[in-house]
């Protein structure tokens, strides 16, 4: 039988405090931002329209592929009905009123002065034809990250200072930034960040849910950081996005590297003794005992 060595109380603790202090942290954020791009929206206006359109989010006539229902309350209360007025029993009932015959090109009343409708199929046209599909008000937040895809697989031509025009390159491939990929791989990333983010909260599947965060933040560090930077071709290193030492022109920079390290160190070294992977899935050293 395989012998482990006994563990002592600070090994223990260390086996098991920081992992649960990364899954926490990382539950916090990605299960907050998973979220809100699945139902947080943001309005559609004339600045992001075109890029909306572009992306696949919204249709050419602007209407949106993926509509926000609007549920009113009002209209989920059932209005009650009025009761019918009851009729005397000692007063008959009034006979209908005659109803004259309706004559050709008029309603019955007076053809004379109500000549109708020269052609009836107009009115028919008109009822058949389906009222036009409105205009988008307001889209998913995840659809940001769309647009996001669609402007790194579609850069625009830059004019340096002696008038020559160049295109960057491409940071992602042009079906990737293309409808309708870019919307689905947008709510990809937006439900892998909820689910993993809830994954690492409980602790279940600890390394799937820490290699798919720091898969997400791996992504962002390039679609946002160091891809836009080497565009540039102003870079620090040849792959930092500001020119400079300035710590402030880097703090998203080494917020996403952060969350990516801490996503790999759940990825390599597990949920730790406290989450159900050890209660499902079985022990692991430290609860061996010598």
């Amino acid at each position: 039988m395989a012998h482990h060595p006994h563990l002592t109380a600070g090994q223990r603790t260390a086996l098991s405090v920081p992992p649960l202090l990364l899954r926490l942290v990382l539950a916090i954020i990605f299960i907050w931002a998973g979220y809100a791009k699945c139902f947080g929206t943001f309005p559609v206006d004339e600045t992001n329209r075109e890029a909306l359109v572009a992306a696949g989010v919204l249709t050419a006539d602007g209407a949106v592929v993926d509509p926000v229902p609007e549920v009113d309350i009002e209209e989920l209360i059932p209005e009650s009905e009025p009761e019918p007025e009851a009729i005397p029993e000692d007063e008959p009932e009034a006979d209908p009123a005659p109803v004259s015959p309706v004559e050709p090109g008029g309603t019955g009343d007076d053809p004379e002065a109500d000549p109708g409708v020269e052609d009836p199929g107009e009115v028919l046209m008109v009822a058949q034809t389906a009222p036009a599909e409105p205009a988008a008000t307001k889209v998913r937040m995840a659809n940001n990250v769309a647009m996001l895809l669609h402007a790194a697989a579609h850069p625009e031509p830059v004019t340096n200072d002696e008038g020559l025009t160049t295109t960057p390159m491409a940071l992602v491939p042009d079906a990737i930034g293309s409808p309708p990929w870019a919307v689905r791989l947008a709510w990809a990333a937006a439900i892998t960040e909820l689910v993993a983010g809830v994954l690492l909260l409980v602790g279940l599947f600890s390394r799937l849910g820490g290699l798919a965060v720091a898969w997400v933040m791996g992504v962002a560090i390039w679609l946002t950081g160091i891809g836009p930077a080497i565009q540039s071709g102003n870079a620090f290193l040849g792959f930092l996005p500001q020119p400079d030492l300035i710590m402030t022109h880097y703090h998203d920079l080494f917020f996403q590297l952060a969350l990516l390290v801490m996503g790999l160190a759940i990825a390599f070294s597990g949920g730790g003794m406290l989450s159900l992977d050890r209660f499902i899935f079985g022990k692991s050293v430290a609860d061996d005992e010598d």
